[in-house]
């Protein structure tokens, strides 16, 4: 009974160059090093939404 479901990569950003806005939105930034995700095939994370109508995008970065 879960409305959407988050696979974790093995991939990530050093937390020590995040940027943050407003101190409550974290933008990880910076290259991408090992994690301490289980071993996963997966590179990035990858969300799963169940339901398309409870997306909601309030911020959008394009480089």
């Amino acid at each position: 009974n879960t409305h959407a479901t988050k696979d974790c990569r093995s991939t990530m950003s050093n937390p020590k160059e995040y940027y943050y806005i407003n101190d409550d939105v974290l933008i990880p930034m910076g290259y991408g090093g090992p994690s301490n995700a289980r071993q996963t095939s997966l590179l990035y994370n990858e969300y799963i939404v169940y339901n398309t109508d409870q997306i909601n995008i309030e911020i959008s970065f394009a480089c």
